[in-house]
C-alpha cells in the first residue's frame, strides 16, 4: 500500500498530503510489523513454557506418589509419624482432576439475552 503511494506521490502531494506522511506511514507499518512478530513470538513462547510446565509437574507428581509410598512405608509401625506424613501431603488446592474437569466442561447454556437457561432435574 505505501509502495503504490509512494509510485502515486506526485499526484497525492498535488492533492494536498504532506510529503512527510508517507515516509512516517511507512515507518509506522514497520513498527506494527514488529510489533506483530514480537506478539507472535511471545505466544509461541508462552504455549511451550505452558507445555514444560506440564511435563514437569506431571514428573513431580510422579515423584511425590513415589515417596508418599516409600514413607507410608517406612511409617507403618510408627502411627504418629505417618499421621505427620498424611497431614503433610494433604495441600490445599484445586485437584488435577478438577482441573481437567473444568477445562473439558461445555459452557453453560444460556437464553439469547444472557440468562442462564434452568435445567430440569427429572
Amino acid at each position: 500500500m505505501v509502495d503504490e503511494a509512494r509510485q502515486q506521490e506526485e499526484v497525492l502531494v498535488k492533492h494536498g498530503l504532506v510529503e512527510d506522511m508517507l515516509q512516517t506511514l511507512g515507518q509506522s507499518l514497520d513498527q506494527f510489523d514488529q510489533a506483530v512478530e514480537r506478539g507472535a513470538e511471545g505466544r509461541r513462547i508462552h504455549i511451550g513454557a505452558g507445555a514444560n510446565l506440564e511435563a514437569v509437574s506431571d514428573e513431580v507428581v510422579q515423584i511425590v506418589r513415589l515417596l508418599d509410598g516409600y514413607n507410608r512405608y517406612r511409617f507403618a509401625t510408627e502411627p504418629n509419624l505417618l499421621a505427620a506424613w498424611t497431614a503433610a501431603c494433604n495441600v490445599i488446592g484445586p485437584s488435577r482432576a478438577a482441573d481437567r474437569l473444568r477445562r473439558n466442561r461445555k459452557p453453560a447454556r444460556r437464553h439469547d439475552d444472557g440468562r442462564p437457561a434452568v435445567r430440569s432435574e427429572t
